[in-house]
């Protein structure tokens, strides 16, 4: 691969990782929410405010680490494929 290659790459990974982290940001606070609340039949207790407020912005930074890594490796296989049919429409010689 050329420096323009892998610029275009870089590129579509850098793209991947923004949209993920946006995307894990706007939909993992709802997640969490359904995800730490009690079922039903749970009963309600008293929780130590402290430790579940870490755990929830674990949970939150992790989602967002997540998001940020699949949109990077969804996004730099996409920039691949891009550079790959460039240099394989540039390869074809041009018929009259």
């Amino acid at each position: 691969m050329n420096l323009a290659a892998m610029k275009t790459v870089g590129v579509f990974a850098l793209i991947g990782t923004i949209v993920g982290d946006l995307l894990a940001t706007l939909t993992a606070p709802s997640f969490l929410t359904w995800y730490n609340t009690p079922g039903a039949g749970a009963i309600q207790t008293i929780c130590d405010v402290r430790e579940m407020s870490q755990t929830i912005f674990s949970q939150l930074i992790r989602a967002q680490l997540i998001g940020a890594l699949s949109g990077a490796v969804l996004l730099t296989a996409v920039g691949v494929l891009v550079v790959r049919r460039r240099m394989a429409r540039a390869a074809l010689p041009a018929t009259p």
